[in-house]
C-alpha cells in the first residue's frame, strides 16, 4: 500500500490506514467494494476527513491502494 500511495502523491498515516484496513474486510466478507458513504458511516472516519486524505476522487484513491477493485458506479 505505502508503494502506491507513494505512486499517486500521498504518505500515509494514521487515518489512511484504518481506512485501508476497514476496505479490505469490508471487501473480503460483503465480496464487492464498499461505497463512500459505507466507508464513512462505518469506518470511523467522516466524509470530510476521506476527501482530506485522499483529495479529488477518494472513493478511487481509496480503492487503488487498498488493492481492491473499484467501487461501482465510481468513474
Amino acid at each position: 500500500a505505502r508503494g502506491l500511495a507513494s505512486q499517486i502523491g500521498l504518505e500515509l498515516g494514521e487515518g489512511h490506514w484504518q481506512v485501508i484496513k476497514f476496505l479490505r474486510e469490508d471487501y473480503k466478507e460483503q465480496g464487492e467494494t464498499p461505497m463512500l458513504r459505507r466507508v464513512a458511516n462505518m469506518s470511523g472516519v467522516s466524509t470530510k476527513e476521506l476527501f482530506l486524505l485522499f483529495p479529488k476522487k477518494p472513493a478511487k484513491k481509496m480503492a487503488y491502494i487498498a488493492g481492491v477493485p473499484k467501487p461501482h458506479g465510481c468513474v
